[in-house]
């Protein structure tokens, strides 16, 4: 004899939809970082025009950057026209994120970069060779 459940409610019914959702969404991100990984690609590239950020393929612009700040393992950016750089999310759930973060809390940046991915000696070199860049993006705006 077997115990058989048909009818479930519509929130145990949601639930596994909403895992499988986010498992795929998750899943997206960590093909993209083994391609890049395995494929020998650089993660972030820093110039005096730009931060790109390959693994999100956004550019950040210095011109369009107020500050960038180190804070745990993610490099935040904070741009003077957040809502300029909505369109170039491509991923929904970090669209999402950063919709919800901009339209409740306007002061924090929905735009970071994980810096765990990232193979970086010293940490503190890295973040003088950041600011040196933006002092150079200054200088020529």
């Amino acid at each position: 004899m077997a115990l058989i459940i048909r009818n479930y409610s519509s929130a145990t019914g949601l639930l596994p939809w909403l895992w499988w959702v986010l498992a795929i969404l998750y899943g997206f991100y960590t093909i993209q970082y083994l391609y890049i990984k395995l494929g020998k690609r650089p993660v972030l590239t820093i110039n005096e025009a730009y931060i790109f950020d390959h693994l999100s393929n956004i550019k950040y612009y210095w011109n369009d950057i107020s500050e960038v700040v180190e804070t745990n393992d993610y490099l935040s950016i904070h741009l003077y026209q957040p809502t300029k750089y909505l369109y170039k999310i491509y991923n929904p759930l970090r669209w999402l994120v950063a919709v919800v973060t901009l339209g409740f809390f306007e002061k924090s940046s929905p735009y970071d970069i994980r810096l765990h991915m990232l193979d970086i000696p010293n940490r503190i070199e890295f973040l003088e060779a950041l600011n040196k860049f933006s002092i150079a993006a200054e200088a020529n705006a």
